[in-house]
């Protein structure tokens, strides 16, 4: 099964880095909470320094809360709990709180798992893409709700839940946790070398219109997605991943059953069906080679130009729709317990979006892969382990993005990247993190 450890992801990236936690797939996010158990397994074989025995150990304690250390019998178990946030701000002298609940629900087979995690949240209230009801005493959403049918590599897969294709700690350019968590169903297969998922559901319906239709209107367009994914790891040095995504929809849609297809190019069923679709692909590497160093990028492609017509320059008038972010980590390197990250990211001035808007690459308003387009980031970040309960972190982030909206038509125009009013920011802060224990957690932030 999957669970939120979220105050974890820090310090697994770290030690995957360093090759002290052992994965056979990183790049595919959730990570499987039976895979990090075996993993911490793998890692008493490995020389531990004091400090990462300390956050294993609370690892482990958060993993034996939810009852995966033990075996499990043909009657079940059930594991019910509550994780509760108070989150604290300042603004103008003036004090702000804010509360987050979580009530979970785990059933547990030898073969089969089911989870429920339902969230209250007072953030959704300022939240403009929140969809929810939120003029009750109480509100809030399911955020995880899923069923899982499990056997040996092979798994089955049906709910709700919010996936990140690519790094730790990176929001995935194809299809991340950027938007609330929706429905989708599939499957997973996983072996030591290979790992290919397939997923497929409905998206939100949009009120949408078609530019290029000769009388153009708003209609109440369905919409769907389908996407294939899958990453090799060559050595526990290299892996790869290669991903496509459909999505399509318009005014009285119905499935159709080629995007549907785990197996099939959707490209191809797009050009011989002349079933109109936007297409996504993302291509990535992972390279590991020493537990000093490792590098990790990403590069999206939703549309390329190509000149096909003799004499008729193309590039030259329409754009290019693409995004890449590169990221070099260095563990160890400023001291014992050291990570520093340099991160580079690019989205161009059209990417995700569609001349037909209910392709726009959107759930519920948000972004299914990076925040926002015609943007161009730097970053720096350093954090560092040695000191545990405390966890400090120190990040510097370059950043500029030009007048976009990815909800609106795509415009077709080759301009000046980014487009537009260009906003031009620079901005440092501070974290520092403090867990004594697995039940308990304070965070500040500057």
């Amino acid at each position: 099964m999957y669970f939120n450890l979220d105050q974890y992801r820090s310090f697994l990236n770290y030690t995957l880095n360093n090759k002290k936690f052992l994965l056979n797939h990183p790049l595919n996010q959730p990570i499987e909470t039976g895979e990090i158990a075996a993993s911490l397994r793998r890692s008493q074989e490995i020389q531990l320094t004091s400090y990462e025995k300390k956050w294993f150990r609370l690892i482990s304690k958060d993993l034996y809360r939810l009852g995966l250390t033990d075996s499990i019998t043909k009657s079940g178990r059930w594991n019910l709990g509550v994780n509760a946030v108070q989150r604290l701000s300042s603004q103008n002298s003036k004090q702000y709180g804010e509360y987050r609940v979580e009530l979970y629900g785990i059933y547990q087979l030898p073969y089969l798992v089911f989870v429920n995690r339902t969230v209250t949240d007072q953030s959704y209230k300022k939240d403009p893409n929140y969809f929810g009801d939120t003029g009750e005493w109480i509100y809030g959403r399911v955020e995880d709700a899923y069923g899982k049918l499990q056997y040996k590599a092979l798994a089955l897969f049906g709910g709700r839940i919010s996936r990140n294709f690519g790094m730790f700690e990176e929001v995935s350019l194809i299809f991340s946790d950027n938007p609330y968590s929706f429905d989708h169903f599939g499957f997973i297969l996983n072996t030591s070398h290979v790992y290919f998922c397939y997923y497929c559901g409905r998206l939100n319906n949009l009120i949408s219109i078609d530019s290029q239709a000769d009388n153009a209107e708003l209609v109440n367009a369905t919409r769907y997605f389908s996407i294939q994914r899958g990453t090799i790891r060559i050595s526990d040095k290299y892996h790869i991943g290669l991903t496509q995504t459909a999505l399509y929809g318009g005014e009285d849609k119905q499935l159709e059953f080629y995007y549907l297809n785990p197996l099939n190019l959707y490209y191809i069923e797009q050009r011989n069906n002349r079933s109109q679709m936007n297409g996504f692909w993302a291509v990535e590497f992972f390279w590991n080679p020493s537990s000093k160093f490792s590098w990790y990028t990403q590069w999206l492609i939703d549309d390329v130009i190509v000149n096909n017509e003799p004499g008729q320059n193309d590039r030259s008038e329409y754009p290019d729709r693409m995004g890449i972010t590169s990221k070099m980590i260095f563990t160890d390197c400023l001291g014992s317990g050291s990570m520093l990250d340099l991160t580079y990211t690019q989205i161009g001035n059209w990417t995700y979006m569609s001349f037909r808007t209910w392709e726009n690459y959107t759930y519920s308003g948000q972004c299914l892969g990076y925040p926002e387009n015609s943007v161009e980031t730097f970053g720096i970040q350093y954090k560092n382990f040695s000191r545990p309960p405390f966890l400090p972190e120190i990040y510097l982030r370059y950043r500029r993005h030009g007048t976009q909206d990815i909800n609106e038509v795509y415009g077709s125009m080759r301009e000046k990247f980014p487009r537009g009013i260009v906003e031009n920011s620079f901005c440092t802060g501070l974290k520092l993190l403090y867990m004594p224990s697995n039940k308990f957690f304070v965070k500040i932030q500057t």
